[in-house]
């Protein structure tokens, strides 16, 4: 009889021996890719902490920093490279930053992975079309993307108005004082308001004071993401929780999904006591529109059919206001700053505005909207040297070749629009804030992956149409009423490049009422 020392000793065996062999092929793996990562320029490295012993803490001297490594370490776009590396910890990051680099990975169908850096942010939204892969993502997409029809993003231009109205009242009483403001924190709100109305169905009235706990923990909770993604000692969950952060984001987290949860029990009962609990997936996109549906109500309509938890569709809900609130506000904010900066562009506009305007003394409706084309292209303009994203990643799932380089397989890309924007060859005019890049003649024939600000291919923002339409409707609104003189402009207020694009300063302006025509 085989003893149980025996039988244990060959199980410790094999186990040692099977250990070996994936530690084996992990190390084989790990030398080739250093190997070939050596090849590419970036900033110099120390074994298992990489670069991040050079990352400055503060973030202004950060942003600084990291300009300076692009400036000193990608490869000239002209040939068509644009690539860098940074080891952050023993975790390396390869930055493309041209047309040309960024181009197979975005049209890609099966370099669709987001990279760990993104763990943090699913401890808060979950499996949601951000973060969700494989099967999950491509099923979670095809549901998704009717809810995003235009006949139903035509239904969400009343809120749009109704709420930019209440932010032109708010800043209507600054204009009035001569008072300097940072409109930034106004912009946020009206934005939350506006995403919480149209993706759960709810009035928050952030803008007037209400829901503050849910508002603050949406804010702080982007703030400790950021910081989570930058300092790799951070990723070390004992040290994430010894400074606090990790207590106090666990805390955020539960305030936000528990607030969503209590949204998606209320706009169930709504819709059961209108009747249209059973009929919301039957109903075409005018119907929707008509009955005033949430993204959430859509959600629920579907459960049934799509086998839905409760739990799915906070995700998607969560998503939607992680994504939709901070990235509308920061280009808004933008688009406002360049504009008070830039007074021929804005006076364009104006005069735009009250071409379309003349002897109507009505609000502002889609079909006005339609008519102000220079308009757009000034946000669009904005998008391009501003982007909400300024770095959206992936992870490798097999060898990537970029110009003369072999980027290894498992390596986390990082795909920089604001870079990939400022390119020459794309460009009459890249560091300047020069609408005309958005004629029809200049757009045609541009390299599409040179213009990325909602990213692109299959893995593109899918509610960059939702988004647009909103900013439109703000800027147009604002526009119509005021002035904007810009306190701090470029390049003395720095970009920001954390989770969502910041400046330094803010976005102060002085505001001047004008007679709207």
């Amino acid at each position: 009889m085989i003893s149980i020392g025996l039988v244990a000793l060959i199980l410790l065996c094999y186990g040692i021996l099977r250990n070996f062999t994936k530690l084996s092929r992990f190390l084989k793996m790990r030398r080739r890719a250093v190997k070939l990562l050596e090849l590419i320029p970036g900033p110099p490295s120390i074994p298992l902490f990489g670069s991040a012993h050079l990352f400055k803490w503060d973030n202004e001297e950060f942003t600084y920093q990291l300009d300076w490594w692009a400036r000193e370490y990608i490869v000239k776009p002209e040939e068509k490279t644009g690539v860098m590396k940074i080891w952050v910890g023993p975790v390396p990051m390869v930055f493309l930053a041209s047309a040309e680099a960024a181009k197979p990975v975005l049209e890609s169908n099966t370099l669709l992975t987001k990279p760990s850096q993104y763990n943090i942010v699913r401890e808060w939204i979950g499996e949601g079309l951000l973060i969700s892969r494989g099967k999950k993502w491509q099923t979670r997409r095809k549901m998704l993307t009717p809810t995003f029809h235009f006949s139903i993003l035509q239904g969400f231009y009343e809120i749009f108005f109704d709420q930019a109205n209440i932010l032109t009242e708010l800043v209507g009483k600054f204009a009035d004082s001569g008072e300097v403001v940072d409109l930034n924190p106004y912009i946020k709100r009206c934005a939350l308001d506006i995403i919480c109305e149209t993706a759960m169905g709810t009035r928050i009235n952030s803008q007037t004071g209400k829901n503050v706990d849910y508002v603050q923990a949406v804010t702080r909770l982007s703030q400790l993401i950021w910081d989570h993604e930058r300092f790799p000692w951070l990723w070390f969950q004992p040290f994430w929780y010894l400074t606090g952060m990790g207590f106090e984001f666990d805390r955020l987290v539960k305030l936000s999904s528990d607030f969503t949860r209590k949204v998606i029990f209320q706009r169930r009962e709504i819709l059961e006591q209108r009747g249209l609990l059973a009929e919301t997936e039957k109903m075409t996109p005018e119907e929707i529109r008509k009955n005033k549906l949430s993204f959430l109500d859509l959600l629920i309509g579907m459960q049934s059919s799509q086998n839905l938890s409760d739990e799915d569709i906070r995700e998607e809900v969560d998503t939607f206001m992680f994504e939709g609130h901070d990235t509308t506000s920061s280009a808004i904010g933008f688009a406002l700053w360049w504009l008070g900066q830039e007074f021929h562009c804005q006076r364009r506009c104006h005069e735009e505005i009250d071409a379309v305007f003349a002897g109507v003394n009505g609000p502002l409706t889609v079909e006005h909207l339609k008519q102000l084309p220079y308009l757009e292209m000034c946000l669009k303009e904005s998008l391009r040297l501003t982007p909400p994203v300024p770095l959206f990643g992936r992870t490798l799932d097999h060898d990537l070749e970029v110009g003369n380089f072999t980027i290894p397989e498992g390596c986390t890309i990082m795909m920089s629009p604001m870079a990939a924007a400022r390119d020459p060859r794309y460009f009459q005019h890249p560091d300047l804030f020069y609408p005309e890049h958005f004629t029809v003649d200049a757009c045609s024939g541009r390299d599409p992956y040179a213009y990325i600000p909602f990213s692109a291919g299959p893995r593109n923002c899918i509610g960059q149409k939702f988004a647009l339409a909103e900013e439109k409707a703000v800027m147009a609104t604002l526009l119509r009423n005021f002035r904007f003189i810009t306190m701090d402009p470029h390049p003395g207020n720095r970009f920001l490049p954390e989770l969502i694009l910041k400046t330094t300063s803010g976005f102060r302006f002085r505001v001047e009422r004008r007679q709207p025509a």
